[in-house]
């Protein structure tokens, strides 16, 4: 096992991966806020759901020129790893529509309020006229 100071070398796993292993994913570099409807996200590349083994909300979406994102789907998962894969009924579709990116909010966090001021900053959401969304950000 490589140690802190040791990054760049590959760690080799002997056998199937423990809850103690830790799995690296393609994190998508985003230094802005990425708020659907005043709750945080964070992104990664759509192919690294199957390392997300926890539940929650996720949503399919496509990265704009602006920065920003369309959300092509969004649904709350039990196994975002088993559920938001090409299995998924929305995934075909969603791969035609740009898919290159999911949206995750693995714990349900607090609603950004009002008058915090860092909601300004978030970039720009949009919905594809065909999306679908199998819940609501609020829990509704």
């Amino acid at each position: 096992m490589p140690d802190d100071g040791d990054q760049g070398a590959p760690c080799r796993l002997a056998g199937a991966p423990t809850p103690l292993q830790t799995v690296l994913l393609e994190v998508i570099p985003v230094c802005d806020l990425i708020l659907i409807d005043g709750a945080p996200f964070f992104a990664v590349a759509h192919h690294d759901a199957r390392f997300l083994r926890t539940s929650g909300l996720a949503a399919l979406a496509r990265r704009d020129a602006d920065g920003g994102y369309t959300v092509l789907h969004l649904e709350h998962c039990e196994a975002i790893n088993r559920e938001m894969a090409p299995t998924h009924a929305r995934w075909g579709w969603a791969l035609a529509q740009g898919l290159d990116t999911l949206l995750v909010q693995a714990a349900k966090p607090k609603a950004m309020t009002e008058g915090d001021t860092t909601a300004a900053a978030a970039l720009p959401i949009r919905w594809h006229a065909e999306a679908a969304a199998r819940t609501s950000i609020a829990g509704d």
